[in-house]
């Protein structure tokens, strides 16, 4: 039976019989390949980036001392261990005194990369270049920190921009760990945060970080390179959710190009298997025969493509290089490994149900229509639904499988019940038609599935192309809108009252836009009826935000920057109560409701709040954000400092002048310049940005190719009917008329219907899947309509001009 399989497989390849399911399978594998590829490599880029940034793949941050077993485990995993103390304490400088963040270091953790100590020397640290500036200091000076004198051996220069603002209200200095306990500065009482960093091979870090949450306190806190902010996550997790459906919605296209091929090809069969049948070929026989002639071509094709894809990419690395600088890569193994297994099952669960129902013939086919068994069937759909099922399994997250699953699902419904709709409405208008058109619906009539299968899979390609566009302009839309070039780049606070209005005067003296917001603050004690004490919450967040004072803001009306979720009504007013807003993380993390009651203590007072509106807030903006506003409640005096922020166009001599000019006027004043941290947030966007980008367009392209090769499959059924019409005398003129207004109207409605379901989609992933405002666009919305139907007529015009020109002998000659 093999070499009846082969043999037969053979001869059909070189008669080029399964041209375009060669060709819609080779563009599957070889576009899962290099978007898995290009995907892998760029999430590998940016993490390693941040990796190199951070120092570690894991930081583990606890408020107790951290227990020696987990730095030998790690070392038996050969993952490098670094041993951080900190703790915020006075240093002395004859008779001035300064707030730092005493940072006792190991030479194997992070932020030894940018110390030098010197070799045997005792008593030594090293301090913040923003320290020795404001102090007048210098190497070679020395410091008083607890109980001994420390000479400066060094300047650090270094800013991590995640803890810049911090370095700013208490600048790190950096000694030795093993000096810390010289100091008697670390007391049972004392306020002390522990810190390790795990460096090494990526699967060992895992399973270290496994064992770490499995075995998690309530006074750690994990942290992952790819999550060190929650910026960076969401980022990130937009990004490869993109990539993700990038490759999915390319196999998916590539699978309705194999069922409209194969849907010709296997038609082929029915004369053939009947005539076996009626031979006494057993239907197993058969089975293994045709069955092993479509398993050899999806193998086969799923190989080359593979290739393609590996060639595609080491194509396309100097270009990503261009990019992503320090983009790397490794052997594509699991990204080949995934283009053939998907495209293959992508292959059966497509042909299976078609490639079932031919085994089923029997051979009365011969002579007339059979019916075929129903149980049969449903048996072959549920397998073509497995495969389904493992193809997303493979290519998305567990959580989107199902839902992925379920939109399809109702989305090719829909498709299938308008077309049935569609298909009465036209054949109803065919008596009363004239001329070409009649002769459309004429040609439409005689294949009656055909148009519905048509229908549905090029509503289903325009429907996937439409969403992939709206989902890539709706993240680069707000990715470009959380950080504008104006976004804010400076921060001043702790203004006193009476220094406002010459900060102010100061500040439009260089046309600078600064608002002046009023804050205090404010510790969270009580929600309703109930006591909140930090020993109360084993969550690490909670505790901590329980175990200090958090800024509230009293304003009038809410930032313009600020969304409003959920706002109280009138008759839920307590006039007599003070009203707070409260921002949407913090309400959740204390299930915190409108028209419920908030106590905070405010300077040893006890005031209550009635919270009026939940808001939400977009971090990374770098706008003045809070988690609680409060509207003015009293006209008494109130322990408030200024808070402001603007863009800082200045050049570097007149900023560094006007900084002066301000501390000056304002001596409590803090001037917090973040601009390497919106640097370093908007590389990471633009990074992400560039990816998704090069992917959609790749997407888009290949896309296409598999729309025109499902199209040019399909071409080979119109031969038969362009020779009958060429035979009773239609004009070439009425052929392109007939041939291009079939996929105009196929185009049109489908994409109508593509396009508002598309929108609908796009709506419940931003609100669900995304976490991204609506954003809706009706001209986008209008031009993806019009370049959808538009394309399927082109592609009509390139898969059918060469039949509009033939004769009748030459199309005689190709049906014989």
């Amino acid at each position: 039976m093999m070499s009846l399989t082969l043999r037969w497989f053979w001869r059909s390849t070189q008669r080029r019989e399964y041209l375009w399911l060669w060709l819609a399978v080779i563009l599957s594998s070889a576009s899962v390949t290099l978007i898995s590829q290009v995907s892998q490599s760029v999430r590998a880029t940016m993490v390693a980036e941040t990796v190199n940034s951070m120092g570690a793949q894991l930081l583990l941050r606890s408020t107790q001392p951290i227990d020696r077993h987990w730095a030998e485990q790690a070392a038996k995993a050969e993952i490098t261990v670094g041993e951080l103390i900190q703790l915020n304490t006075m240093i002395a400088v004859d008779d001035a005194f300064q707030l730092v963040s005493l940072r006792a270091v190991s030479p194997a953790h992070p932020d030894s990369r940018w110390l030098t100590f010197e070799a045997g020397a005792q008593d030594q640290v090293v301090i913040d270049q923003g320290l020795a500036q404001k102090m007048n200091l210098s190497i070679g000076q020395t410091l008083a920190l607890g109980k001994q004198t420390f000479r400066i051996v060094g300047i650090h220069s270094h800013q991590d921009p995640l803890a810049m603002m911090v370095n700013q209200l208490a600048p790190p200095v950096f000694i030795p760990i093993s000096q810390i306990d010289r100091l008697g500065l670390t007391g049972e009482g004392s306020r002390i945060s522990y810190e390790h960093s795990f460096l090494g091979k990526p699967d060992a870090v895992e399973k270290l970080y496994a064992a770490l949450q499995a075995d998690k306190r309530a006074s750690w806190q994990l942290i992952r390179a790819d999550q060190s902010s929650q910026d960076l996550e969401n980022t990130l997790s937009t990004a490869w959710l993109f990539l993700d459906i990038a490759a999915l919605t390319t196999l998916l296209i590539a699978g309705l190009s194999i069922l409209i091929a194969s849907r010709f090809y296997l038609q082929r069969w029915v004369q053939t298997l009947a005539l076996l049948r009626a031979l006494g070929v057993t239907q197993a026989r058969l089975f293994g025969v045709f069955g092993g002639q479509l398993m050899l071509l999806a193998i086969m094709a799923s190989l080359i493509g593979t290739a393609i894809g590996v060639i595609g990419f080491y194509a396309l690395v100097p270009v990503l290089t261009l990019w992503l600088p320090s983009f790397t890569s490794d052997i594509p193994w699991l990204p080949m490994l995934m283009g053939m297994v998907s495209s293959s099952l992508t292959f059966w669960a497509f042909t299976l149900p078609l490639f079932w129902r031919m085994i089923q013939t029997k051979p009365q086919q011969l002579f007339r229509q059979t019916a075929h068994s129903v149980a049969q069937q449903r048996l072959a759909w549920l397998i073509s639904g497995i495969l389904l099922v493992l193809v997303m399994a493979l290519l998305l997250p567990a959580h989107l499988r199902w839902w992925v699953m379920l939109a399809l699902g109702l989305t090719a419904l829909l498709l299938w019940g308008f077309a049935l709709l569609l298909q009465r409405v036209i054949f109803r208008l065919q008596p009363i038609t004239r001329g070409w058109l009649r002769l459309v619906i004429a040609n439409l009539k005689q294949d009656p599935l055909s148009l519905k299968l048509q229908f549905v899979a090029f509503g289903l390609v325009l429907y996937l192309l439409l969403l992939l566009t709206l989902v890539h302009v709706q993240l680069i839309h707000h990715w470009q809108a959380s950080l504008s070039d104006t976004t804010p780049n400076v921060f001043i606070i702790n203004v006193q009252p009476e220094e406002v209005q010459d900060v102010q005067q100061q500040l439009q003296q260089h046309q600078l836009s600064a608002e002046m917001i009023p804050m205090l603050r404010a510790r969270l004690i009580q929600h309703n009826d109930r006591r909140l004490s930090p020993e109360d919450f084993s969550a690490g967040r909670a505790k901590r935000l329980l175990e200090r004072e958090a800024n509230m803001a009293i304003l009038s009306d809410l930032p313009a920057h600020n969304t409003l979720l959920e706002s109280i009504t009138n008759d839920q007013r307590q006039s007599q109560l003070p009203a707070v807003s409260v921002e949407r993380g913090m309400a959740e993390l204390f299930q915190i409701r409108p028209a419920d009651r908030l106590v905070f203590d405010i300077q040893g007072q006890t005031i209550t709040f009635q919270v009026t509106a939940i808001r939400d807030v977009v971090w990374q903006s770098l706008q003045p954000n809070f988690f609680f506003i409060a509207e003015p409640w009293t006209q008494e005096a109130l322990p408030l400092t200024y808070l402001s922020s603007f863009y800082d166009n200045l050049t570097p001599s007149t900023s560094q002048a006007l900084k002066a000019s301000l501390q000056q006027a304002s001596p409590s004043l803090l001037w917090l310049d973040v601009r390497a941290l919106i640097d370093q947030i908007q590389q990471l966007m633009q990074q992400a940005s560039t990816a998704i980008r090069f992917l959609y367009g790749f997407a888009l392209l290949a896309s296409i190719l598999v729309v025109m090769s499902a199209t040019l499959a399909a071409r080979e059924a119109r031969y038969r009917q362009w020779l009958v019409l060429r035979t009773l005398g239609a004009q070439q003129r009425q052929l392109i008329l007939i041939g291009l207004a079939e996929y105009a109207l196929i185009g049109l409605l489908a994409g109508t219907l593509a396009a508002l379901l598309a929108q609908l989609s796009l709506a419940l992933i931003s609100v669900y899947w995304l976490a991204l405002p609506i954003h809706w666009d009706i001209a986008l919305w209008l031009w993806s309509l019009g370049l959808g139907s538009g394309s399927l007529v082109l592609i009509a015009v390139l898969s059918q001009a060469k039949l509009w020109s033939m004769r009748p002998r030459a199309l005689m000659h190709h049906n014989e």
